[in-house]
C-alpha cells in the first residue's frame, strides 16, 4: 500500500510505501505515484533555482519520498497550484486502485 499524504498548509508530500499490485519493476501504479512524485520534486527545485521559494526538501527514496518548501508571499499561489495539480494526479490513482494507493490531505479552512 503506497500512502501519500499532503500537507497543503505546509506546501508537504509525503508517500510512503509500495504498491505491490504486480511483479517488481512492472507495477504501473508504482510508475504512476514515480513520475508524480519525481515531477513534483522537479517542479519545486526548479522554483528554489528561480529564487520563488525557500528551503526546498526534495527527498526520493525506494518506498519514501518527502517534499516540501517555503513560499514567499507573492509566490504562494503557484506553490499551490503546483501541489494541488500533482495531488490531482494522487487522487486520480488512488481512486482507480484502492487497494494500491491511498491519499490523505489536510487543509486550513479560510
Amino acid at each position: 500500500m503506497i500512502d501519500v499524504t499532503y500537507d497543503r498548509e505546509q506546501h508537504t508530500v509525503t508517500v510512503k510505501g509500495h504498491a505491490y499490485s504486480v511483479s517488481s519493476g512492472n507495477d504501473p501504479v508504482c510508475a504512476g505515484i514515480s513520475a508524480l512524485t519525481c515531477t513534483l520534486a522537479a517542479a519545486i527545485e526548479n522554483m528554489a533555482l528561480a529564487g520563488k521559494i525557500f528551503d526546498p526538501v526534495t527527498s526520493l527514496n525506494s518506498g519514501y519520498a518527502r517534499i516540501s518548501c517555503g513560499s514567499y508571499p507573492n509566490s504562494e499561489a503557484a506553490v499551490i497550484l503546483i501541489f494541488d495539480t500533482l495531488c490531482l494526479g494522487y487522487a486520480l490513482l488512488a481512486q482507480a486502485y484502492p487497494a494500491s494507493v491511498r491519499l490523505f490531505t489536510t487543509a486550513t479552512e479560510t
